[in-house]
């Protein structure tokens, strides 16, 4: 039997964050999770993080802006491991 990599072994360890709105698969084998528009208050979220052909965790970004204030507050940061994934979709829960 195979231990679960990648994506499979990160949402098994974090089954209440939402799932992704896309799935994609990289020509080098990787697989790209991306997750649009979750909100909370006032603010909306984009993420997206990579899990290479072997299921390690490669990295991600994050987008946060105020809905319908596009000068008034936004930030991007890059999510270095998949503790800081789990992280900023806890932030938005």
């Amino acid at each position: 039997m195979n231990a679960k990599t990648g994506f499979e072994a990160w949402r098994e360890k974090n089954p209440s964050f939402p799932f992704p709105d896309e799935f994609r698969i990289m020509n080098d084998g990787s697989m790209k999770a991306t997750w649009n528009h979750i909100e909370s208050g006032w603010y909306q979220l984009y993420v997206s993080f990579t899990w290479d052909a072997d299921g390690r965790p490669v990295e991600g970004t994050m987008e946060e802006e105020a809905i319908g204030q596009p000068d008034y507050y936004s930030r991007s940061l890059t999510l270095l491991n998949e503790d800081a994934l789990a992280q900023t979709l806890a932030g938005y829960m």
